[in-house]
C-alpha cells in the first residue's frame, strides 16, 4: 500500500523552513510531484507559494528556532495591552524596557541565522524585520500571521490594520478583474508612506520612554542621595553637641589640672621653708 501524499500545510511548512535561495527549486519540484501524482489541485496550490524575503524568512526561522523568545514576545503583546487598558504608565514604561530586550534578542539571533546562512543582514533587512515584529506586537492578526511561520514578507502595522499579511498558507488568487487600479496603488503608496511615519512615530515614542525611564532612575537616585544627605546632615548636628560637650569637658579638666599643680607647688614650698 502506497503512502499517502503528504498534505499542502506540511509542504507548505517544509518549504519555508529552507533558504530564500532554495526555495524555488524545491517549490517547483514539489508542485510536478503533486502534478504526476495526479493532484492537480495541490499541484496548483503550491505553484502559487511565493519565495520569501530575506526579512520574511528570517522571521519564519524565529518562529520555528526561538520558540521561546518568541513565546515571550507573545506574551508581551497581552502585558501590554493590559497595561495600557488601565493606563499603567509605570508598567508601560517597564514593559517597554522589556519590549526593547527582546526585540534586542530577537533580531541578534536573525543576524547570526542570516550569517550562518551567508545572506546579508543589511539595515534594510534589519528594518523590516524589527517591523514585522513591532507589527506583530500590536496587532493579533498580524501575531497570528507570524506564528504561523509562513511569511513571505515583511508585516508593517499602520494603525488601521497591518500590511503585508499574505502568507504562503493563503496563496493569491487574482482576477483580472482584481489587477490594481490607479486608486489602489495610489492608496497602497499612502499607506505605505504612513506606515512609514507611523513606524517613525513608535520609534520615536519608544525613544521617548526609555528617556523618560532614565529620567525616573536618575530621579530615585537623587532622591535616594538626598535622604543620605540629610542622614548625614543629622549625624553632624549630633556629633557637632558631642565636640562642643567634650571641648568643654576638656577645659574643666584642664583647669583642675592647673589648680592641682599650684596647690603641689605651694605644698613644695611650704616644705622647702619649713627644711631650712
Amino acid at each position: 500500500m502506497q503512502t499517502a501524499p503528504p498534505g499542502f500545510d506540511a509542504i507548505a511548512d517544509e518549504l519555508y523552513r529552507l533558504r530564500p535561495e532554495e526555495f524555488t527549486t524545491a517549490r517547483n519540484a514539489k508542485a510536478s510531484e503533486a502534478r504526476a501524482a495526479g493532484n492537480r489541485a495541490m499541484a496548483e496550490s503550491i505553484k502559487e507559494l511565493r519565495r520569501p524575503t530575506t526579512s520574511a524568512w528570517l522571521a519564519n526561522w524565529l518562529v520555528h528556532e526561538r520558540t521561546d523568545e518568541f513565546g515571550r514576545l507573545q506574551s508581551l503583546r497581552t502585558s501590554m495591552r493590559d497595561a495600557s487598558d488601565r493606563l499603567d504608565g509605570d508598567e508601560l514604561r517597564r514593559l517597554s524596557r522589556q519590549r526593547h530586550e527582546i526585540l534586542a534578542a530577537l533580531t541578534a539571533a536573525a543576524q547570526g541565522a542570516a550569517s550562518d546562512a551567508g545572506i546579508p543582514f543589511s539595515s534594510a533587512v534589519s528594518g523590516e524585520l524589527e517591523a514585522t515584529l513591532m507589527a506583530a506586537l500590536s496587532d493579533e492578526e498580524a501575531a497570528a500571521a507570524l506564528e504561523e511561520g509562513r511569511l513571505t514578507t515583511a508585516l508593517r502595522y499602520t494603525g488601521f490594520g497591518t500590511t503585508g499579511l499574505t502568507s504562503g498558507a493563503l496563496p493569491a488568487r487574482k482576477s483580472r478583474e482584481e489587477r490594481p487600479t490607479a486608486e489602489s496603488l495610489a492608496l497602497e503608496k499612502a499607506e505605505g508612506e504612513l506606515g512609514a511615519v507611523r513606524k517613525e512615530s513608535d520609534k520615536q515614542d519608544h525613544i521617548a520612554d526609555e528617556a523618560r525611564a532614565r529620567r525616573d532612575d536618575v530621579r530615585n537616585s537623587i532622591h535616594d542621595l538626598e535622604a543620605q544627605l540629610e542622614g548625614l546632615r543629622a549625624d553632624e548636628a549630633k556629633v557637632t553637641l558631642e565636640v562642643t560637650a567634650a571641648d568643654k569637658t576638656r577645659r574643666l579638666a584642664q583647669k583642675a589640672v592647673k589648680a592641682a599643680e599650684r596647690q603641689v607647688d605651694e605644698a613644695r614650698r611650704r616644705l622647702d621653708s619649713t627644711a631650712k
